[in-house]
């Protein structure tokens, strides 16, 4: 049970990945989902989790970085 589902979610994930780097006009999409599936396949999914979440942390401090520069901005 846990197989297909754990295919699903890692797909899933690479996905949003995916999307993500788009949205944001990073200069490889492809290769962040491409990093995903393979920490995903290679790592197991405790560190794809961890992976993740490190992805989502460092956007979200990119982001509030660029509030402050811009908001303090000389």
């Amino acid at each position: 049970m846990f197989g297909p589902l754990y295919s699903v979610l890692l797909i899933a994930g690479a996905y949003a990945v995916y999307v993500d780097a788009t949205e944001r006009e990073t200069d490889s999409p492809i290769g962040w989902a491409i990093a995903t599936l393979a920490v995903g396949y290679a790592l197991g999914p405790i560190l794809l989790g961890v992976f993740l979440l490190l992805y989502l942390v460092l956007h979200a401090i990119e982001a509030r970085w660029g509030r402050w520069s811009r908001g303090h901005a000389v």
